[in-house]
């Protein structure tokens, strides 16, 4: 049986620099000091034009003085949405799975280095615009030992031309499919402001809806005292099948200051199944049993053989971008091979926790959140070994 994935939300390029000290003079001059003030946020995303304000300055100037550097120490495909569905390609490269990411680009350098990392991928990108304008970024500061060698990023993004990519772009073509994903698009406000006709229209056509979510930090400037706006209408969250985020998003999003409380608002909404991570910490789980089978909340453990290759210092250019990300994509890739063989309500989570949890693990040892392969199947069956290893 087929399945077909369409995805939108966060694409662009990362710009990483690594072996930065979150300690140094130059960073704590730029940090946050209260919410939303456009400072930078260890873990958390800053609008370039935020920080500019902030720090009376350009960005080019901001990050040399921060790095040292004139130029980033590595390139990457970033971005939430397509980190996952990249991943999610790669694990599920033997199996009937199309993937189509509807995007938005510009006709300029940043951009071109997009393409061309995009052409060394399976997705379907015959939707993926291209424009005049400015190609969003992300510039990646890596702090491989932060949090006692675990390792933290911050992240300064360049909208470009996202910023005007709606639901209109979007098509019919987006809404022929089994699965819809949603990537991140609180970086990309015009899809984000209408999570919710989306998801409608897309339960309305027989699609599962499946949610990743983002640092939304035009929301934390404009309100840092109130939740973080999602689907709008709260009756909105019963369209989504799949909820994934951070703990920090979790509790952002609801309201609450617990991930467990957090948990059991988005329950109380109808979001069918939730997944909560927490960096190197347990992993929250929750399903109602309509798409996988029902599960009450419980804590599923990290992978502990990828945390101490983390640790170990095996993997010196390795850092923890698009760890979240790959999380995402490697549930989402389990979620649709099952779909090819099981029915809704009769799903492993804990099968597709194992391939979420070990994809964001392995994300931390090596650079950058998109993997490059130099085979079909390489990432597979690199990742398969932690996942047969992996005991929740």
């Amino acid at each position: 049986m087929g399945i077909k994935i369409c995805g939108v939300g966060c694409s662009l390029l990362d710009l990483i620099y690594s072996d930065i000290d979150f300690r140094s003079r130059a960073l704590r001059r730029l940090s946050s000091q209260k919410p939303g003030d456009g400072g930078l946020i260890p873990g958390g995303l800053v609008f370039a034009e935020d920080l500019e304000r902030f720090a009376n300055t350009d960005l080019e100037t901001i990050v040399k003085t921060i790095t040292g550097k004139s130029s980033p120490d590595s390139m990457n495909l970033g971005g939430p949405a397509i980190a996952a569905l990249v991943n999610t390609s790669q694990l599920s490269f033997d199996r009937e799975i199309e993937i189509h990411f509807f995007a938005v680009r510009g006709n300029d350098t940043i951009g071109r280095h997009i393409a061309g990392f995009l052409a060394q991928t399976t997705l379907n990108i015959d939707h993926y615009l291209v424009t005049d304008g400015i190609s969003p970024a992300t510039t990646v500061l890596c702090d491989p030992a932060y949090d006692g060698g675990v390792g933290e990023r911050s992240f300064i993004n360049t909208i470009g031309v996202a910023s005007s990519y709606g639901i209109e772009d979007l098509g019919d073509d987006f809404f022929d499919a089994d699965l819809l994903f949603f990537g991140g698009t609180a970086v990309v406000p015009e899809i984000h402001a209408h999570l919710d006709i989306l998801l409608s229209r897309g339960k309305a056509g027989g699609c599962l809806n499946v949610v990743s979510t983002v640092y939304d930090f035009r929301s934390e400037n404009r309100n840092p005292a109130t939740p973080w706006p999602l689907v709008g209408a709260d009756a909105a969250y019963a369209h989504i099948d799949l909820l994934m985020m951070n703990s920090l998003e979790a509790c952002k999003i609801s309201g609450e200051t617990e991930p467990a409380n957090a948990v059991r608002y988005f329950a109380d909404q109808g979001v069918g199944t939730i997944l909560v991570t927490q960096g190197p910490d347990p992993v929250l789980i929750f399903s109602d049993g309509s798409l996988f089978a029902a599960t009450e909340p419980i804590y599923l453990p990290v992978s502990e053989h990828l945390k101490g290759e983390l640790l170990s210092g095996d993997h010196p250019k390795g850092d923890t971008t698009g760890c979240g990300d790959n999380f995402a994509g490697g549930a989402l890739a389990d979620l649709a091979i099952q779909l090819q063989s099981k029915a809704v309500g009769h799903l492993d989570l804990y099968r597709t926790c194992a391939w979420g949890i070990c994809s964001g693990g392995l994300a931390g040892i090596y650079a950058g959140g998109v993997y490059a392969e130099s085979r079909a199947g390489e990432k597979y069956r690199w990742l398969k070994s932690y996942v047969d290893q992996y005991r929740p």
